[in-house]
């Protein structure tokens, strides 16, 4: 491609707006002069042309930020202009705003769109049948994940444009490749911010950085509805966007994909290649078409002398971005970081004193999609071939790892089901053996090779399939780091977030047969005689269902102890309704009952008599009643660390569907606390806040009878404070530690190795074992351990006047993930989950975050106890 991907003519068309704010600025003009091509005046379209953006919007882009309702309509309006076009909608999100993808390339293509699409996934073997080796590839654009990073969905109108333009050089690329634009995959959060922009941004365009149209609100835009971030779930799923978007993802599988964001407004231009650390399981390929792809985006910055840097903190390990996914997926997955972000706005001043434009962003996005497509079409036979050869490798036996995984599924179906629903939505295979077998393998919750007894019922997870790279990748028990410096967490095994009990063994087991068989519960028979019914506590979905019965007016006990009845042992937290605390109830029991059995794929069990076996009856105080008017409330507003509030409140909305009250700050310190049974405080820095006054009225209110539910890092401003029980905690052996760190005399502090001295004192999400009192109220439904992930060094000693319900014993503890050599002595004999009783209330302490990114599944159920024990 010579300098003319944009043809420079036509320079008498800029618009004025532009012209005065670039006139006097040289290395601007080249942007300008970039730009004439693809944004001629709307008064001016040449024949054969698509209608631009100009024409369409009103005002050339750049001008303003584009409200997603009307990309919307100019992706629809140029699709039925074009025969190289084919919009696909693909579902909504959260508030109701479309989410669509255009399909772009040659004529030929597009009407055999279907066929190009099938033989793709021949090419990655998720079809049967020979691929026809036709070099041909996709190429997969996605901007504007975070809601604020606004420029990209500017630059996909400025892409979908040219590539439906008259462009000889366009005309050769689509005839190989197949481009798919998803120009926002975050409608609301854009949304969020093009009118807060909208709002307060001043007539007269300041630059100045401290101008509030420079500085967003409380929450920002970044993240989705549920201020989730959604750049960290492209594996989990846990956001409707992200669930519509893989599954639209997986019945295509580019070997090409971008994922546009923005950084801070004084950063160059980030592009491929990526930082280390590299996932090991990345091919030497993906490493080295990286680079082609860079030096590709290197030649035209060059030449315009616009800054830029490569191999630099972003890198490609955690698998939830929309790099890793897609390279685990056999794609050349790669972030692209302009600067900006929502602080930047239609222009800002930058450190060199030099005004970053909204027009300069989206041209640098422009310039690498556009410059992406080409290296790619220019490459498309060896990206076909090395695509193919990923996915072939796929279905070989490891000769250096696991071949099999298999979950247990003895404890009932509960957890696996959420399990198989992510595997379904990634299309990994499992199936089951017809018969028992016998094997060895490491036992992921004892760290240890250990005889395998596998069932019929259980799980059988083959390595030996087309996704077995993102297989391997969401089991490894443990990570590989080449490199420390990383810019997420470290560890997210499967088997410990989702609470399963898990083997790997080397052995390649072939399954029987494909799926996995749920048992059907036993349908409850109407009429029937009964005290009451029964069901155990297991996982947060029974959580659900007593939200449930609690809304519809029920009386809920909880046994507090094991009974026995019927021959039927309920371990302490399993739930009854009784007919004897329900006789004012308005509705049939037993009706209720039988849909909530089918609805969750729950066992309930009809109880005949109140008198048990063993343990309690059921008319003993160790049944306790669960308050079915419970009213819960969450600090909401500035200074709350927004993802975190996003996670409790998607949580109690989605999961358990219970209503939860958002206390926002700007009132917290006035309000009535006795119209609330619980208030969560969430991660945050809240200084006077949570100043004195506001603590004791706090305890005072515990002491009445409210659930204080306490949070991570909102813990330090209860700690060491009057009237709350929880201490930081340095023993001696630390203290002599941190003396001989500091005296010896190899310990000398180079300002080129800060970045890794301080690394020293953190934790990238490390895996945890903790001793769990299983036997509390809050550790009900589960064993005497659990997993927890540290994603933050904040350590407390064991409570001397409350309950330790999970805490970390010793150094052999930890599971996975890293953590900084200085850290670790920071970990062992600490706090993990507390309670202290007060008056005639609680309060209780999550040291680490149960809820973290709503894919720490075996969390929410000890967090959910928390909130609803009686």
């Amino acid at each position: 491609m010579n300098r003319g991907i944009y043809n420079q003519t036509d320079t008498q068309l800029i618009d004025d707006f532009f012209y005065k704010i670039e006139r006097s600025k040289m290395k601007k003009c080249i942007v300008v002069i970039l730009f004439i091509s693809l944004f001629l005046s709307f008064e001016i379209r040449s024949q054969g042309q698509v209608i631009s953006p100009p024409e369409y919007l009103g005002y050339n882009l750049g001008e303003a930020f584009t409200p997603h309702y009307k990309v919307t309509g100019y992706l629809e309006k140029v699709s039925g202009q074009s025969a190289r076009a084919e919009l696909r909608h693909y579902g909504e999100t959260y508030e109701g705003r479309p989410l669509n993808v255009l399909i772009i390339s040659s004529e030929e293509n597009i009407e055999n769109l279907e066929n190009f699409r099938i033989n793709n996934l021949r090419k990655a073997g998720l079809l049967p049948g020979e691929p026809d080796r036709n070099g041909k590839i996709i190429v997969w654009l996605s901007y504007n994940v975070h809601g604020d990073e606004a420029s990209s969905t500017e630059a996909a109108m400025a892409t979908v444009y040219k590539l439906l333009s008259v462009d000889d050089d366009v005309e050769k690329w689509l005839e190989n490749t197949v481009v798919i634009i998803d120009p926002c995959i975050n409608p609301d959060g854009r949304d969020r911010y093009v009118n807060w922009y909208k709002e307060n941004k001043p007539n007269i365009l300041l630059t100045d950085p401290i101008e509030t149209a420079h500085v967003q609100a409380w929450p920002g835009a970044r993240s989705n509805h549920y201020l989730f971030d959604l750049n960290r779930d492209w594996t989990w799923l846990s956001q409707i966007e992200t669930r519509n978007r893989i599954k639209l993802y997986n019945e295509w599988l580019p070997q090409i994909h971008v994922d546009f964001h923005e950084q801070s407004y004084n950063s160059p231009y980030y592009f491929a290649p990526a930082a280390q650390p590299y996932h090991v399981l990345i091919t030497q390929w993906q490493k080295d078409f990286q680079v082609e792809i860079g030096k590709n985006h290197a030649k035209y910055f060059d030449e315009n002398n616009w800054l830029y840097f490569t191999k630099e903190r972003f890198d490609l390990f955690y698998p939830g971005y929309g790099d890793t996914y897609p390279t685990f997926n056999g794609a050349i997955g790669m972030t692209y970081e302009q600067a900006g972000s929502g602080r930047a706005g239609l222009g800002i001043k930058t450190e060199t004193g030099d005004t970053l434009t909204l027009l300069d962003r989206l041209n640098h996005h422009f310039t690498t999609s556009i410059s992406t497509i080409e290296v790619s079409s220019n490459n498309a036979d060896d990206l076909e071939t090395n695509f193919i050869e990923f996915f072939r490798n796929a279905v070989k036996p490891v000769s250096d790892g696991f071949n099999t995984y298999i979950v247990k599924s003895r404890n009932g179906n509960k957890k696996i089901r959420k399990l198989i629903e992510l595997l379904d939505h990634h299309r990994i295979s499992y199936g089951q053996l017809n018969n028992s077998k016998s094997t060895r393998g490491f036992d992921y919750h004892t760290n240890q090779n250990v005889p395998v007894s596998i069932e019929s019922s259980d799980l059988i997870i083959p390595v030996q399939q087309s996704k077995s790279t993102l297989l391997r990748v969401l089991f490894e028990p443990g990570s590989t780091l080449v490199d420390s410096l990383t810019y997420d967490i470290t560890s997210w095994s499967i088997p410990f977030a989702f609470g399963l009990e898990t083997y790997a063994t080397d052995q390649v087991i072939k399954i029987d047969k494909e799926g996995f068989i749920i048992q059907p519960v036993k349908e409850l028979k109407l009429g029937e005689k009964v005290y009451g019914y029964a069901f155990t506590r297991k996982a947060v979905s029974d959580m659900r269902a007593l939200s449930k019965l609690l809304l519809q007016g029920l009386n809920v006990r909880t046994n507090y102890s094991t009974l026995k009845t019927q021959g039927m042992s309920y371990p302490a937290g399993s739930f009854f309704i009784l007919n004897g605390d329900n006789q004012n109830f308005d509705g049939n029991i037993t009706e209720i009952m039988s849909e909530l059995s089918k609805e969750f794929q729950m066992e309930v069990y009809p109880i005949r008599s109140g008198f048990s076996e063993d343990g309690p009856d059921l008319g003993s105080s160790k049944l306790r009643l669960l308050d079915k008017q419970l009213k819960v409330g969450v600090l909401y507003g500035e200074n709350v660390s927004s993802y975190n509030v996003g996670e409790i409140w998607h949580l109690f909305e989605q999961d358990l569907g219970y209503p939860l009250i958002r206390l926002n700050t700007s009132y917290f310190r006035r309000l009535n606390l006795n119209d609330l049974d619980v208030i969560i405080i969430p991660e945050g820095y809240f200084g006077d806040l949570l100043g004195e006054d506001q603590l004791k009225k706090l305890n005072d209110w515990v002491g009445r009878g409210g659930r204080l539910v306490v949070f991570g890092r909102a813990l330090r401003y209860f700690a060491d404070k009057d009237h709350f029980n929880l201490k930081p905690y340095l023993d001696e052996e630390e203290k002599e530690e941190l003396q001989k760190l500091q005296s010896d005399p190899d310990y000398l502090r180079k300002y080129a190795e800060d970045e890794r001295l301080y690394i020293m004192n953190k934790v990238y999400g490390g895996i945890y074992k903790t001793s769990l009192d299983n036997s509390h109220p809050i550790g009900f439904g589960y064993a005497d351990y659990y997993f927890t992930l540290k994603t933050v060094d904040n350590r407390y000693s064991l409570l001397e006047n409350g309950w330790n319900v999970a805490m970390i014993s010793g150094s052999q503890d930890k599971v996975s993930g890293f953590s900084g050599s200085a850290s670790e002595a920071k970990t062992y004999k600490a706090l993990i989950v507390g309670m202290e009783d007060k008056g005639a209330g609680e309060v209780v302490y999550f040291v680490d975050n149960p809820l973290f990114r709503s894919f720490w599944e075996n969390g929410k159920l000890m967090f959910s106890n928390a909130v609803f024990m009686p």
